[in-house]
């Protein structure tokens, strides 16, 4: 996958999570990493937050990510951030373990390409 691929499919995968698996209150920190991410709210295609796309672009190596990689990348992305800085993904992290899925992945590709298009990223 290119660079802007990787992380909108990255990206998808916590917003289902997030969809499917929090309610009122504040279990952990994926809400508020998830508006510092989420790019319906970005500026000229670039995260609010852009030391998480460099941190994810260091760590995933996107090149190597596909559509049967992304949920383990994305678990071993917030196990590294909370180990980094001190974040709690603890519920994101075991939705994620739960979720054998394949159409989880695939959702999150499909969404991730209409976006990629709708911007035309050139990575």
């Amino acid at each position: 996958m290119k660079e802007m691929q990787s992380f909108l499919n990255f990206f998808y995968i916590l917003d289902q999570c997030y969809n499917q698996c929090y309610g009122k209150g504040r279990e952990d920190d994926l809400p508020w990493f998830l508006g510092a991410i989420c790019p319906e709210l970005w500026d000229d295609g670039k995260p609010i937050d852009e030391a998480i796309f460099d941190e994810w672009l260091k760590f995933s190596d996107s090149k190597t990510i596909d559509i049967n990689n992304i949920m383990e990348k994305t678990y071993l992305f917030l196990e590294y951030y909370e180990l980094k800085f001190g974040f709690n993904f603890s519920k994101a992290k075991h939705w994620i373990l739960m979720t054998t899925d394949r159409t989880v992945a695939q959702s999150a590709y499909d969404k991730a390409e209409v976006m990629y298009q709708e911007y035309k990223y050139d990575n």
